[in-house]
């Protein structure tokens, strides 16, 4: 079996290093069971649009194809350079390839031992100070895993460390922000103020219902419309003219755009409006 780790450089590259069959397999050990977070009769898959957090039973994906520079992997690892810590290499991520799976764990630099630093090596009875600097730890934890050509993944934020997923999910430029606000439906709202106060969540929320083609059949003039309005607690003053106005204030800013994006529902039972963290259909 063509068992092989290696690193992922911060620039994208891949980096070989020398390690022994009993160490390697120990990784192997140690990373190739944790598949059963990822794939398997008990896990649903959700594919990935930027605004569902996975339950504990779920898992997203996006399908992709792996970078070129992965082309030399299992089987012409030796055309791979080795990594040079010394020459300034920094690693974002280590890989591990096993039955034509690939398993990534976000690499940190408090795993690499460092002369500000002491590790302490246990051998017989007795600690010893380890002073081997080339030295580094790996954790049982898998952030993604490549399979069958999907990347799986639970955190957002650890997978974007593995690879760009911007093409899945992007935040809304000033440009796009111009694009889903001039216009009819929101007449009167303040774009210059929008762009200049937009933070990350509000650009991702515009990207999301620019996206979602909701913009195609809101009619704020519509008294459906207004009337669910009201029940979510929407400021009058965002749709009393017929139109869209969204508020000059972040916090409600974004509540609106929430609510623009089908993310408030109302309890079966309370009746009560509660914010959502998915947009799955049930």
């Amino acid at each position: 079996m063509n068992d092989f780790l290696f690193f992922i450089l911060s620039d994208g590259r891949i980096c070989r290093f020398n390690i022994t069959r009993a160490a390697l397999q120990a990784v192997v050990e140690l990373l190739a069971p944790r598949i059963v977070d990822f794939v398997g009769e008990n896990i649903e898959e959700v594919e990935f649009n930027g605004q569902y957090k996975p339950e504990e039973s779920e898992v997203l994906y996006v399908d992709m194809q792996l970078p070129q520079s992965f082309s030399n992997v299992p089987d012409n690892t030796l055309e791979i350079n080795m990594v040079d810590f010394a020459g300034g290499d920094k690693v974002k991520t280590i890989c591990l390839y096993h039955n034509d799976n690939y398993y990534f764990q976000c690499f940190a630099n408090r795993f690499i031992c460092k002369t500000n630093r002491i590790a302490l090596l246990y051998s017989g009875d007795t600690y010893q100070q380890f002073n081997d600097l080339s030295a580094f730890s790996i954790e049982e934890s898998v952030h993604a895993l490549y399979h069958e050509g999907r990347l799986y993944f639970r955190s957002y934020a650890q997978a974007k460390q593995i690879f760009d997923l911007s093409p899945y999910y992007t935040e809304a430029t000033n440009e796009e922000i111009d694009d889903v606000f001039v216009g009819d439906l929101f007449a009167g709202t303040d774009c210059e103020w929008l762009k200049n106060n937009a933070d990350s969540q509000m650009r991702k929320q515009i990207t999301l219902l620019k996206r979602s083609g909701l913009l195609d059949i809101i009619d704020a003039s519509k008294r459906g419309f207004k009337t669910w309005a009201k029940r979510a607690n929407i400021p009058k003053s965002v749709y009393q003219t017929g139109h869209i106005v969204l508020p000059c204030n972040k916090k409600e800013c974004k509540v609106v755009l929430a609510f623009l994006n089908e993310d408030l529902f109302e309890g079966v039972f309370s009746q009560k409006i509660y914010q959502s963290n998915s947009k799955k259909i049930r």
